[in-house]
């Protein structure tokens, strides 16, 4: 019940709704028996997914810094390598965008691109930081420094051609 109603509420943008049943919901798997029952670890490997939503809901209501815990925690429970690479995106994201950590941004875009160089949107991510970090400190020193293979280079090439045209911010 928590488990459904805490990702409805996230869906409908209802984040306040969501967290204090996201905790319930951690609760109580954190007290569900160890066992070799498929269902009880079904709902244990999902113990990730609610901290994820939980840091998603923290981000979303203006508590980004607490949210970085709640990354953390999401990332060094997840089993799932996809949903694994989609928290570490999350986490640069909101490092970047939100709280302006840049070279901390990098870093975990960095961990994420030793798990799978060919993450597109963490190279993307990653020289949004880098640039972002150059300009507002007036310098180009890691910047340019991104190591791939040739086919990671042509892939991002093809993905960057392929980007929609965005108006630039007053």
């Amino acid at each position: 019940y928590c488990n459904m109603l805490s990702r409805t509420y996230l869906m409908r943008k209802e984040y306040q709704l969501s967290m204090p049943l996201l905790e319930e919901w951690q609760k109580l798997m954190y007290e569900l028996p160890d066992s070799d029952d498929p269902k009880i670890k079904k709902r244990k490997r999902r113990i990730g997914y609610s901290y994820y939503a939980m840091a998603f809901c923290l981000q979303e209501t203006g508590r980004a810094e607490e949210a970085i815990a709640y990354y953390d925690k999401a990332i060094a429970l997840e089993k799932d390598e996809d949903m694994l690479q989609s928290y570490l995106m999350g986490k640069a994201h909101m490092l970047c965008t939100i709280l302006h950590r840049y070279e901390e941004s990098a870093d975990t875009c960095d961990q994420l691109l030793e798990r799978n160089e060919q993450y597109m949107p963490a190279y993307v991510c990653r020289q949004e930081a880098c640039l972002t970090r150059a300009i507002k400190q007036k310098q180009l020193e890691r910047q340019l420094e991104v190591r791939m293979t040739e086919e990671v280079a042509a892939a991002l090439q093809y993905e960057l051609a392929h980007l929609p045209e965005v108006e630039p911010e007053e």
